[in-house]
């Protein structure tokens, strides 16, 4: 399925329609064809914004079932593996100075949040921050890491937060009741989260993107999308990982203190850690 068909089926579904960007339609110009969409960023000033790539994996079935029958060994995997880990390699592995495809792909998910929480970050920009918030996400698996992050992107606003909040919680509802969620792998998709800060009332919201790697389940095969993924169940993990990250804001949340909406920059955690601030 291309970004495409999964734009127009999304518009059309009744359940997700208000939490993707309006489709409308494919603009050809010098003989490429690109996709016409909402523009998310239109309505806000100066915006923060978060990538947090959805799932238990990012890579198709087909795959990882090419990769293990047809294994090449490839040296440049190798040396991105090393790079991130010099001990992550076997001992088979370091004599023959490469690994395989599916090796790799293994190894980059479980460094990462993807594994264990069924959602990564893989990008903030703040408003306030030409720079971005210096974090390596690659390596990022802590929850309390994550409620860090998640808290600075908000700014320690809780109005903020409990937007974000609310949308997660009918998302995930609308997802159970999605027809095309029923019948579809949702991998490599992403929430985009877009906020204005020092904006009351509160603007802020957050949309499903990226659908280029979102196929159709086989034929008689049902998932539930919560289910961990083993080779050959098609389980994909975005439930598990929509859950999951709501929890995650639901505990940033909780840990602010009072009622105040105002950014705390001198906040301590319940823990006595101080996060760092930009």
């Amino acid at each position: 399925m291309s970004e495409r068909v999964a734009l127009e089926k999304l518009n059309e579904d009744a359940f997700l329609g208000g939490f993707v960007p309006n489709f409308s339609g494919i603009e050809t110009i010098n003989g490429e064809e690109y996709i016409q969409m909402q523009d998310l960023l239109r309505d806000f000033d100066n915006p923060s914004l978060m990538d947090i790539k959805i799932g238990l994996r990012t890579f198709h079935e087909e795959e990882i079932v090419h990769a293990r029958h047809k294994t090449k060994w490839r040296k440049d995997l190798y040396e991105k593996m090393c790079a991130v880990d010099p001990n992550a390699p076997t001992d088979e592995e370091n004599e023959l100075t490469a690994i395989s495809k599916y090796r790799y792909m293994s190894f980059r998910e479980s460094l990462t949040s993807t594994v264990n929480l069924g959602f990564r970050i893989e990008g903030i920009k703040v408003s306030d921050n030409t720079e971005g918030v210096s974090k390596d996400f690659k390596t990022m698996r802590d929850k309390d890491k994550i409620i860090e992050c998640i808290l600075e992107f908000c700014r320690f606003d809780r109005n903020i937060l409990a937007v974000y909040i609310s949308r997660l919680r009918i998302l995930t509802t609308r997802l159970e009741q999605s027809p095309f969620v029923e019948k579809n792998q949702l991998i490599g998709s992403s929430l985009l989260f877009l906020h204005s800060s020092g904006v009351y009332p509160v603007k802020a919201n957050l949309w499903m993107i990226d659908f280029g790697k979102t196929i159709p389940l086989p034929p008689r095969v049902k998932i539930n999308h919560k289910s961990q993924w083993r080779p050959g169940n098609y389980e994909d993990g975005y439930l598990f990982g929509i859950e999951n990250l709501l929890e995650i804001f639901q505990s940033a949340q909780a840990l602010l203190p009072g009622e105040s909406s105002v950014f705390k920059k001198d906040f301590v955690t319940k823990d006595g850690h101080k996060p760092n601030v930009f």
